[in-house]
């Protein structure tokens, strides 16, 4: 199965079917986008992907203030996942995020770009999406782009919602301090073999251990009855942040409180200082990403 970084690295994605969004708003976010992958970071989540479905995030309603935490993690990344599709073994959603400071400062405007992978290569961005995020990293707003034409329909909109939701989970997923990361890299004789045939290697990518965080949801907060959105609020007010006065004065971070208490060395709450952290851009930096975007609307 290819995957979605792998075929954007290679190819220019062709438009979307229904041109949504508008030739040039698309053309704008595409001359950025070879550089923007040569360094984002990419997570595969179709782990996270299949536990959304099966929980019914999309069949019981999941909205945007359920989610946890999605403060971002790094200023640019992309999470992507495979669909079912009964034409195409390779379908893949990719949501590519990039952080933006808010314009007061407070917390993130995170720009939400659709991507699908498909047998005969990458398509999008078939959406451009806004999630505004307070500082607590809860979504106060999804927003569309400026200048989106009556091409982005209440329908086309609900389903592209759909598409970003898992993308958000995964995030929420990343604070845990119960939920690993894990890295995985061609092995390097394939990809010198790539090279030789004038291919693009493979590229890393990170994999989510939720195994932890799922058994959560499923005692603590009965997900299997209630359905992942009330799960989600069930549990929310065991996450616990340490940042302004760090855990023991020392661990900051987000902590799934009662098993980051008993100290289970089963769930890693030590060697995760490094996964979850707010951006760190230059004024240039954001003020680029901005001019990209040229605005929201709502």
């Amino acid at each position: 199965m290819s995957r979605l970084i792998d075929q954007l690295l290679a190819q220019p994605p062709r438009p979307a079917a229904d041109h949504n969004p508008p030739d040039e708003l698309r053309a704008k976010v595409l001359e950025h986008l070879p550089a923007q992958l040569a360094s984002t970071e990419v997570f595969v989540i179709d782990n996270v992907a299949d536990y959304f479905e099966r929980t019914g995030g999309w069949t019981r309603g999941i909205k945007p203030e359920d989610f946890p935490n999605v403060a971002p993690p790094y200023q640019s990344f992309l999470l992507e996942y495979g669909i079912r599709d009964a034409h195409d073994d390779d379908a893949r959603w990719g949501v590519l995020v990039t952080a933006m400071e808010s314009d007061s400062g407070d917390g993130w405007i995170l720009a939400l770009d659709l991507y699908m992978g498909t047998s005969t290569g990458p398509v999008g961005p078939c959406d451009l999406m806004y999630a505004i995020v307070d500082p607590s990293g809860r979504v106060t707003d999804v927003r569309g782009p400026a200048g989106a034409d009556a091409s982005r329909t209440p329908d086309l909109v609900a389903g592209h919602w759909h598409v970003a939701a898992p993308a958000l989970l995964a995030v929420s997923f990343l604070h845990c301090r119960n939920v690993t990361t894990r890295t995985v890299i061609a092995p390097p004789r394939i990809n010198a073999a790539r090279i030789r045939r004038g291919r693009k290697p493979f590229h890393r990518y990170h994999t989510l251990v939720i195994e932890p965080m799922t058994n959560i949801l499923r005692t603590e907060g009965t997900v299997e009855q209630a359905g992942l959105a009330k799960a989600l609020h069930i549990c929310r007010g065991h996450f616990k942040t340490y940042e302004e006065r760090p855990l023991f004065g020392r661990l900051r971070g987000t902590w799934w409180w009662q098993d980051s208490v008993r100290g289970s060395t089963e769930v890693g709450v030590l060697d995760k200082d490094y996964e979850v952290r707010a951006p760190v851009a230059s004024p240039s930096d954001v003020a680029s990403a901005a001019r990209r975007r040229r605005g929201t609307t709502g």
